[in-house]
């Protein structure tokens, strides 16, 4: 192999970027390095542990799966299914995209006229503004409290506030309205295409091979695990 450091290049390289001949070694010793810690290491993985385990007051003795077999036949398999979701991808309505944004701007429009009519003046929804204007100009009482203990401005708060507060109602709802759509449109709408939609209109997730604690599967850019909250 060739001797001393190599000065490598700024970010990612390639195969391309190295001898042929070292990577042909390295190829080699890597398969000859496998191949003895799988051969140290099979009897552990065909192996069945017996464990104990109590249930209802009672114990019970059991074998657990070899990881082998677990390897070979569920984990292989749930691989081969990730890489095939994630090459092949999801199709992508970027037309829809455009169409719902047009008119979730229109709804947001429409719902601050309604909101600063109501109040009276130009009503900050966004910030420390919103958090004075909600519990210092306005005087709101405290109904939801952060983990912080301060009070909050979440779409839950607002809600509990529009029923403690009935004069109001219309107008805290509207609040959440906005505040909600804002949310969605800013998640969901806003420059989505631009960031996730690849050139073949799919969407292409960088799927988290550990998954979550509920065995679900999970997604990075974008991430895609939740499903959507309703009232």
């Amino acid at each position: 192999m060739a001797k001393g450091p190599r000065k490598l290049r700024k970010g990612v390289e390639t195969y391309e970027d190295f001898i042929f001949d070292d990577l042909n070694v390295y190829a080699g010793v890597d398969c000859i390095v496998t191949l003895d810690l799988l051969k140290a290491l099979m009897p552990r993985l065909l192996a069945q542990p017996k464990y104990a385990d109590y249930c209802a007051n009672d114990l019970i003795d059991g074998t657990a799966p070899d990881v082998w077999t677990e390897l070979m036949e569920v984990k292989t398999l749930a691989l081969e299914f990730t890489c095939d979701l994630k090459i092949t991808g999801m199709y992508y309505d970027q037309e829809a995209n455009t169409d719902m944004g047009i008119r979730m701007k229109a709804d947001m429009d429409a719902t601050k006229a309604r909101i600063d009519a109501a109040a009276g003046v130009d009503v900050p929804l966004s910030g420390q503004a919103f958090f004075n204007w909600l519990y210092r100009t306005q005087g709101y009482p405290s109904v939801l409290k952060t983990k912080t203990g301060d009070e909050a401005t979440s779409g839950d708060a607002l809600k509990a506030l529009a029923e403690a507060v009935p004069e109001d109602k219309e107008m805290l709802l509207d609040i959440k309205r906005f505040v909600d759509l804002r949310a969605m449109y800013n998640s969901f709408i806003d420059q989505y295409c631009e960031k996730y939609v690849k050139h073949d209109s799919r969407i292409h997730c960088d799927y988290n091979l550990q998954g979550t604690k509920s065995h679900r599967i999970s997604s990075n850019n974008p991430r895609r695990y939740w499903g959507c909250k309703t009232d």
